[in-house]
């Protein structure tokens, strides 16, 4: 039997942790279980009347309405429980893994080569493109076919000065981006890649590969001033406009 000593002890106990935890705090505790509860009878009352919708002449939805009321709470009390911890190993992003998955992942990080931080850097700078569509189409194949970004931003500059920023007839209809002729005049090109392809494979064999490196040397060659085919002296005007076409290529 408890004695009068142990009674008054645990009422003692009890009195300072109803203290300790403080009023509001021991409701919202008693809220927090009530509002649990309900939600897995809620679930359960769910759940059950799923399985009478789905078919009364199922044997197993027989078999549960035959049950007592006290075993027809505890399953669904189970089943809910299951359900729950189903939920929980489902979308419980941070939950602790086991051994063999932290050995495995330990194995797949040590096991994988780390890229040094400049060649990632490069790598960025290879994907990324500041300038419009047809000038980054330019700078891919430049890149591609071996040339350097000096070369390449002199080319983008020349094929927006020799189609007007990629206005010109030639380069609508023709797919020229560069003014490349023939003994007949415009050459006309299947597809823009192919026009740009042609237009830096020259660039890149007939000027830059033999030292034609610059725009002042290019220019002699390309573009002569007091040409047969400039009776109107335009090409007066092509290495000014170039060069400040390649400036405002180079400062961005």
């Amino acid at each position: 039997m408890e004695t009068r000593v142990k009674r008054y002890s645990r009422k003692n106990r009890i009195k300072r942790k109803i203290k300790k935890m403080g009023f509001w705090k021991i409701i919202r505790k008693i809220l927090k279980i009530l509002l649990r509860n309900m939600i897995l009878l809620l679930i359960g009352l769910a759940y059950e009347s799923y399985i009478l919708i789905k078919g009364f002449n199922n044997i197993i939805a027989k078999l549960f309405m035959m049950m007592p009321r006290i075993q027809k709470v505890a399953l669904i009390y189970l089943l809910v429980i299951n359900f729950g911890m189903n939920v929980y190993d489902t979308f419980y992003i941070d939950k602790p893994k086991n051994i063999k998955e932290s050995a495995s992942e330990k194995v797949a990080i040590t096991n994988t080569p780390e890229l040094p931080q400049n060649l990632a850097v490069e790598e960025e700078k290879k994907e990324e493109c500041i300038f419009d569509e047809v000038s980054c189409k330019i700078h891919s194949k430049a890149k591609k076919i071996g040339m350097s970004e000096e070369q390449t931003l002199i080319s983008i500059a020349i094929s927006r000065w020799e189609t007007g920023n990629y206005t010109s007839k030639a380069f609508k209809e023709k797919n020229n981006v560069g003014g490349m002729m023939c003994t007949s005049g415009l050459i006309h090109y299947n597809s823009l890649d192919e026009g740009i392809e042609k237009f830096l494979i020259n660039l890149k064999s007939n000027y830059f590969d033999i030292g034609l490196d610059t725009i002042e040397k290019i220019q002699k060659k390309y573009c002569p001033v007091g040409a047969a085919n400039d009776p109107t002296g335009l090409n007066q005007y092509w290495l000014g406009g170039v060069t400040n076409l390649y400036n405002e290529l180079h400062s961005k």
